[in-house]
């Protein structure tokens, strides 16, 4: 599928979805791990200027719910936080939204989901197109975009400055 600025996300999974046949012993363990799970996570390690960062796979397969992108945090916390936010997703009333904000993940850091552009599918989820390469529209995506200590996002001009340089933004916004 090719991405242009101005497509629709895809709201769900077709009836007839499956997943694309497994190249190798890795497509094999996500796969299931999503159909058993729910969810797996995707976690790449930084390369050339670009930060860490990891994503959830399977929460549009298995909840209609937007994946979720986290940047600049190292695998484990990142994980951590993934894994959460995996279990609020199962148990919320209704789906997160953009601009949900969070302060209940990890102490003393504010967080907020903002939509990732389509014009990063290609950098930053390189194995979830694969996964959902025969949808007819692209996944949707949420990156969780966590404050510095004193509770400031990047967006804000007295972020801290090792916080912005860590975490692009990837939104729809820029």
């Amino acid at each position: 599928m090719t991405f242009t600025p101005t497509m629709e996300f895809a709201r769900a999974l077709p009836p007839d979805f499956t997943f694309p046949k497994a190249e190798d012993d890795y497509d094999q363990r996500v796969i299931l791990q999503i159909q058993t799970q729910g969810w797996s996570p995707v976690l790449v390690a930084s390369y050339q200027d670009q930060p860490q960062f990891a994503f959830s796979l399977g929460h549009f397969y298995s909840h209609q719910h937007p994946e979720i992108i986290i940047m600049g945090q190292l695998p484990d916390i990142a994980h951590q936080w993934l894994q959460q936010l995996a279990v609020k997703i199962t148990q919320a009333a209704s789906p997160m939204v953009p601009e949900m904000a969070f302060d209940d993940i990890a102490e003393g850091i504010k967080m907020k989901l903002i939509p990732v552009a389509l014009a990063h599918y290609p950098t930053y989820f390189g194995f979830a197109n694969w996964i959902y390469s025969k949808l007819n529209a692209p996944f949707p995506a949420f990156q969780l975009v966590w404050s510095d200590e004193a509770g400031r996002f990047p967006w804000q001009e007295d972020c801290d400055p090792a916080v912005k340089s860590v975490q692009p933004l990837l939104d729809v916004y820029c």
